[in-house]
């Protein structure tokens, strides 16, 4: 198992599949009588947990679930081998927050009470990626008022995709490596002292449902188990050290008109880059940026385009104004982000969705066709709050995770020997920018802001120089699909993640 071994209460994700129920009933709750919700329950592992929750003492069980197709066959499988009124169907798309609530409504409404929440409900369908970053990390909650004992628990359905590298469904991986840190946030002893709601994620290897759409060919490339089985799956890694000469290169920076991305920028032009572009969107901030930047390098070395990261098509105009005005591009730094978990989905639109439409434009088109030497490079900026725990803002805590996975399972050889394009990530510590200095009051409120308070002031902080010196050297010579530390002012270290069939023995 893996364990999170910081100051907070240790959250543990199993690699298992059926071994869930095993695990829930070891721990302080007694399944006999309890009611249970999962979501995508009517078929696949959601309809296997609903049938292990109910052979295990389980007294009913809600299915949330968007599809109705065979929904009275199974609704009839379940009485005829458990009996009658053990279980609830309500449609439920769980990216409406308020179909979800009614689901919540209505067992409760039926059951009296509500003690099991299994968030199971997703897709993998990179075509339709926004759909999928939606579904799968939807943010989900359960009544703590309504539980029928003195403890509630939520399962969240991550992946082996959220810890180790699936170059075929990078996005997927993201939002499954989300749900993990959202899971280990959430489950901060702090959150369960006050709700009494105790959270674990499962991390099931390739199992034979619909998400597989050739089970031939699975079985051909990886182990893979039944509903009921438990197996790992191995899925090999690579990784290529590569040497880029900066001079006279075209670098584009999003969020580059203040704050930590104006610095790279800057260290970019200081260590030979012929001009950046400052993709923004801050016009205010972009004209004062490009007065500095002429004054301390001459005319001609910056262009700043007005950019909206969540919006693909503006995201695509940067890339073209850079190429009409500069020729070339041979860097992308996926900086533009923002800490806010109350406005959650924004934050999830912009850290997330805008590193995707990034990889996307440079590394499937602009990059690979506009570098000017044997290889360019794309920069994700995550945070040590995607590999830590940070319990104030769990939110955006997740999103970093998923840009830490994005990366990982883009920077990988097969991708770099078909486009030449090396991702890498790094992880700033505490930083003196603005994301730090105004995070007061940029959380869910209450109780969050109060860990703020009395956590923020023991972290050290750096200046954002320091980072972009360390940036700089990494860009010319890292390796593909690593993750690195800076922090604390120190020099930069390479984040390992541990191998999961290493953990398991």
């Amino acid at each position: 198992m893996l364990r999170n071994k910081n100051k907070y209460f240790s959250t543990e994700l199993f690699v298992v599949t059926d071994f869930l129920i095993r695990k829930m009933s070891t721990m302080p709750l007694d399944l006999k009588g309890k009611i249970a919700l999962v979501t995508g329950g009517a078929s696949g592992i959601g309809l296997a947990c609903v049938k292990a929750l109910l052979r295990n003492g389980v007294k009913a069980v809600t299915l949330a679930d968007i599809n109705t197709n065979s929904v009275e066959i199974v609704l009839a499988d379940i009485e005829k081998e458990f009996g009658a009124d053990r279980v609830l169907f309500v449609k439920t798309d769980v990216t409406n927050s308020q179909q979800f609530e009614n689901a919540f409504k209505k067992t409760i409404e039926k059951f009296k009470q509500l003690d099991i929440l299994v968030n199971n409900a997703g897709i993998y369908n990179e075509q339709e990626w926004e759909k999928e970053v939606a579904i799968n990390v939807a943010l989900k909650i359960i009544y703590q008022k309504n539980r029928q004992g003195p403890e509630a628990v939520i399962v969240n359905l991550a992946s082996i995709a959220a810890i180790d590298r699936f170059p075929n469904g990078p996005i997927y991986c993201a939002t499954k490596a989300a749900v993990a840190t959202l899971t280990r946030n959430f489950g901060d002893i702090s959150y369960y002292e006050r709700t009494k709601v105790r959270l674990l994620a499962v991390c099931p290897g390739v199992t034979m449902t619909p998400l597989v759409v050739d089970p031939a060919l699975a079985r051909k490339l990886y182990p893979v188990q039944d509903l009921e089985g438990i197996h790992q799956c191995f899925v090999s890694t690579a990784s290529d050290k590569m040497v880029l000469n900066l001079e006279g290169k075209i670098a584009l920076v999003t969020g580059g008109a203040s704050g930590i991305g104006l610095r790279y920028a800057k260290e970019l032009l200081r260590n030979g880059v012929k001009a950046v572009t400052l993709a923004d969107v801050s016009d205010s901030f972009a004209q004062v940026a490009l007065s500095e930047i002429e004054e301390e390098f001459g005319p001609n070395r910056a262009l700043f385009v007005k950019t909206d990261v969540t919006d693909i098509q503006q995201f695509e105009n940067a890339f073209k104004k850079t190429i009409e005005k500069f020729k070339h591009v041979d860097i992308l730094i996926n900086n533009a982000g923002i800490l806010n978990d109350k406005i959650w989905e924004k934050e999830i639109a912009i850290n997330i969705n805008g590193v995707i439409h990034g990889i996307l434009l440079g590394l499937e088109n602009y990059l690979f066709k506009y570098k000017q030497g044997p290889e360019a490079v794309i920069v994700n900026i995550s945070s040590i709050a995607g590999l830590g725990v940070f319990p104030f803002i769990p939110i955006y805590c997740g999103t970093k995770a998923a840009v830490a996975a994005l990366t990982r399972n883009w920077g990988t050889s097969n991708h770099y020997e078909r486009t030449k394009v090396r991702v890498f990530t790094i992880c700033p510590g505490v930083t003196v920018t603005p994301l730090i200095t105004e995070i007061s009051g940029r959380n869910l409120g209450g109780v969050y802001e109060d860990m703020l308070q009395k956590d923020l002031g023991g972290m050290s902080a750096q200046e954002p120089e320091h980072v972009a010196k360390e940036l700089v050297k990494l860009i010319q010579s890292c390796p593909n699909g690593t993750v690195w530390v800076i922090e604390d002012g120190k020099p930069r270290y390479e984040y390992v993640f541990p191998e999961r069939e290493t953990m398991l023995k």
